[in-house]
């Protein structure tokens, strides 16, 4: 198992993790859910503003479009729009991409 291996695993079972906890289905990742409502509601600004982020802080794993790649992966899933749980979801997505996108930057030239 390569550390980016390694690495994919973990940030995926803690966005599902998150993804759950912001009411969304427990399959699907928080990337996958915002993919999918950033491509059917283009008009909200929550999702883009969240696509960007999340595709920013991946950009090194992944390269472009973390999150589309995500959705396409989850495309059987039930993707819900936030409603409420929004503000979590937006705390959530800041903290943990602050802190992923930092790391991923500091060890990009181990992996």
């Amino acid at each position: 198992m390569t550390f980016a291996y390694y690495l994919s695993n973990l940030f995926g079972s803690l966005d599902q993790t998150g993804n759950a906890i912001c009411a969304g289905d427990k399959d699907v990742t928080i990337s996958a859910r915002t993919g999918y409502n950033a491509a059917h509601n283009p008009r909200s600004k929550f999702w883009k503003i969240q696509e960007r982020i999340i595709d920013f802080t991946f950009k090194p794993l992944d390269g472009e479009g973390h999150c589309k790649q995500a959705w396409e992966a989850d495309k059987y899933e039930h993707f819900y729009d936030a409603g409420w749980s929004r503000i979590p979801m937006a705390v959530i997505v800041l903290v943990g991409c602050l802190a992923i996108g930092f790391l991923l930057r500091v060890l990009k030239p181990f992996y």
